[in-house]
């Protein structure tokens, strides 16, 4: 299955230590949040992780991202979604009905700030990321509205508020961004929701995406 298939190479990617094997992948049909092409901002405070039992705390990223329908893939047992998790069960965020963030395959994503729904967003490397990166996989985020485009009119494109870690891969160890590419698919090199890029080329690492 290819969503799985691309996160277990993401994952071991990011830290060949820990064995991929024991991080469960479920595939979804549901809404979810989208957050691959996103830049996010620094939070106030910290963010703590559960991987597989171990729990770690973070610098907390603030991102806003788009919520989508359709297969994705999400990790019960890391970011904050519990073990034995499903597709099915409600997410619960400040006493609201919220959505998980997951990852799935695609080209096009709305991003700010326009939101529109079909704005190209390829896969590329970024040798530097002065402020980290956000991982935002498997985490519960907050229903933030429709978006607004930059005429002032609404989108039609349905936001959520994610809080996520910033320099943590998403087998719960640390990304060391000094020395580390990371790939993404958000506008910038700015605090972009990514991962360490595989290792191969740049290039063959957008391939491999797309």
């Amino acid at each position: 299955m290819k969503y799985a298939a691309l996160l277990a190479i993401l994952i071991t990617s990011a830290c060949r230590s820990r064995s991929v094997a024991t991080v469960p992948v479920q595939v979804c049909t549901n809404d979810y949040a989208l957050c691959a092409a996103t830049n996010c901002t620094p939070a106030k405070g910290q963010i703590t992780v559960t991987t597989m039992g171990t729990v770690t705390t973070w610098q907390a990223a603030n991102c806003l991202c788009p919520i989508m329908r359709g297969p994705s893939v999400s990790s019960p047992g890391t970011g904050n979604m519990p073990e034995g998790n499903k597709c099915v069960d409600p997410v619960i965020v400040d006493g609201k009905t919220g959505v998980w963030s997951a990852y799935s395959v695609r080209t096009k994503i709305p991003q700010a700030p326009d939101w529109q729904h079909e704005t190209p967003a390829p896969p590329y490397v970024c040798n530097t990321v002065s402020q980290g990166m956000a991982q935002c996989y498997s985490f519960a985020c907050d229903p933030a509205g429709e978006a607004i485009g930059p005429d002032g009119k609404p989108t039609g494109v349905m936001l959520a508020s994610c809080r996520c870690p910033i320099n943590e891969a998403p087998n719960g160890q640390a990304v060391d961004v000094a020395t580390t590419q990371i790939i993404t698919q958000a506008a910038t090199c700015n605090l972009p929701v990514g991962g360490p890029a595989p290792d191969v080329s740049g290039k063959a690492a957008a391939l491999m995406l797309q």
